[in-house]
């Protein structure tokens, strides 16, 4: 057999000498040569079979080892390791409570705080979770963070915006006896579990916070049709653009948030993932978002007051994706409303 697998011999001429049957004994006869390495005696009685005989021998050479299988922890780390390779890898996080798989999110992309919010919004303090508020600048992925977060933790996601009445949170009795009045996204979480996505919630009147820290606090609410006792599913992702602290230069529309309020979220700081920008529009358009990200740096470094941000990379990459020219695209995305000197300045700070 090994000379079939060498190409020595065929896989029919194997078969034909298994039919070969040995003559009677008699006088040797000169070796027969079958091959160049390989000779083999034959009974001179029946010499005219020697090279039936010699291909049966050539089936009595043994077998060559078989290649050993391959090992689960060998396919393993052949994955491991081109997987090393990417800036980005598929996310597959698993949350376990009491060793229980509760929730999953796989292969989407994901900022790379998320682990950190899945992990804050999945553990308890004296059975209720963890409230988390996030601040970073605009364009930062909050929003989409907490609806992701959400859905690893298998919870509905209830998201609201900046709230000028407390009202907006608890819902109100409509004179009509309209039911839905009384279903806002804040009472369906508390009630029946799941995430209050609180967005730009440091633009919101802070009377309105006012009743949202002593719903926080006391894990109790008394809405206007009746008390209802917090679910112990109910969690809280806020996002802002500081830190509760009032307004600053870039955000002039925020407002300070009670102490005692803010102390009820544990806070995370989520700021521009870059990587995550790149990957976000692919790798024809790359070469754009490593623009945008080296005129943010020119931005801080010149201390320019402009924000630029990963909207702008998303936005430019589809407006060249649709065939308009480069330099008009930066004219309606990064450098959009700065006047020609900055826009000069910005150019030779970037390259």
């Amino acid at each position: 057999m090994n000379f079939v697998q060498q190409g020595k011999a065929t896989m029919l001429d194997a078969v034909a000498a298994c039919k070969a049957v040995d003559g009677p004994s008699g006088e040797e006869v000169p070796v027969v040569e079958t091959e160049p390495t390989v000779a083999v005696r034959v009974p001179a009685a029946n010499a005219a079979a020697s090279v039936d005989n010699a291909k049966l021998e050539l089936l009595k050479q043994p077998l060559a080892p078989a290649a050993p299988a391959i090992t689960e922890a060998q396919v393993r780390a052949m994955v491991e390791k081109e997987l090393s390779n990417l800036k980005h890898r598929p996310v597959v996080i698993e949350i376990r409570t009491d060793g229980t798989v509760t929730g999953k999110l796989d292969g989407q992309q994901t900022h790379e705080s998320f682990a950190h919010i899945v992990k804050i919004i999945s553990t308890r303090v004296a059975g209720r979770r963890l409230h988390c508020w996030m601040t970073g600048p605009s364009g930062s992925g909050k929003s989409f963070l907490g609806k992701q977060a959400a859905e690893a933790v298998k919870l509905p996601y209830y998201p609201v915006g900046a709230m000028q009445s407390k009202y907006d949170l608890i819902g109100y009795k409509s004179p009509s006896g309209d039911p839905t009045t009384l279903q806002t996204p804040l009472r369906m979480a508390f009630e029946f579990g799941g995430v209050l996505g609180f967005d730009d919630c440091d633009a919101s009147d802070p009377r309105a916070f006012a009743a949202f820290n002593e719903l926080l606090a006391n894990g109790r609410y008394a809405f206007p049709d009746k008390v209802v006792e917090t679910h112990a599913n109910f969690v809280c992702i806020a996002s802002a653009n500081t830190w509760g602290t009032g307004a600053t230069a870039d955000y002039v529309g925020r407002n300070k948030i009670d102490a005692a309020t803010l102390s009820r979220f544990v806070r995370v700081s989520v700021g521009y993932d870059e990587a995550l920008e790149r990957d976000m529009v692919g790798p024809s358009g790359k070469d754009w978002a490593v623009f945008v990200q080296s005129v943010r740096k020119a931005v801080v470094k010149e201390g320019i007051k402009v924000l630029i941000t990963p909207r702008h990379t998303l936005q430019g990459a589809a407006l060249l994706a649709a065939g308009i020219d480069r330099k008009d695209v930066m004219a309606m995305t990064v450098f959009a409303g700065l006047d020609t000197d900055t826009v000069k300045r910005l150019r030779v700070a970037a390259e």
